[in-house]
């Protein structure tokens, strides 16, 4: 608006495939995102990929109009994030 980006709504949540799509769905519904400016950050690893994917090729996600970007996570974030789950 008037040139600023505004956050309407921040998610952060592990889930696998099925419940990731009916939370995006859910989200999109909520915030009636049809035809608005938006943008939905999506990591693009593992699950996420997948529906990157499915949101821009599947017609039942088509209708809901969702420009998504695929955000890649910070390598070095990400290997101590596996360290500190591998340290007792």
């Amino acid at each position: 608006h008037r040139g600023r980006i505004y956050v309407t709504d921040f998610h952060l949540d592990w889930y696998d495939y099925p419940q990731g799509e009916r939370t995006l769905i859910s989200l999109a519904q909520k915030w009636s995102l049809a035809g608005k400016p938006h943008a939905l950050l999506i990591e693009d690893k593992s699950t996420g990929s997948t529906l990157i994917q499915r949101i821009r090729t599947e017609t039942h996600l088509a209708v809901l109009c969702l420009s998504v970007i695929g955000i890649q996570p910070d390598p070095k974030l990400d290997k101590i994030g596996r360290m500190t789950v591998e340290a007792p």
